[in-house]
C-alpha cells in the first residue's frame, strides 16, 4: 500500500502546503484587528 509514494501522496502534500499558506495570511491580519479593537 504505497499510496503516499504515488501521485496521490504528492497531491496530499500540495493540499497541506495550500492549507498552510491561507493560515499564514490570517496570522498577520489578526494583529491589526486586535490593535483596532484595543484602540476602540
Amino acid at each position: 500500500m504505497s499510496h503516499g509514494r504515488g501521485p496521490e501522496g504528492g497531491k496530499e502534500n500540495h493540499a497541506t502546503s495550500r492549507a498552510r499558506a491561507p493560515r499564514r495570511a490570517p496570522r498577520p491580519l489578526e494583529p491589526p484587528t486586535c490593535s483596532r479593537a484595543k484602540s476602540q
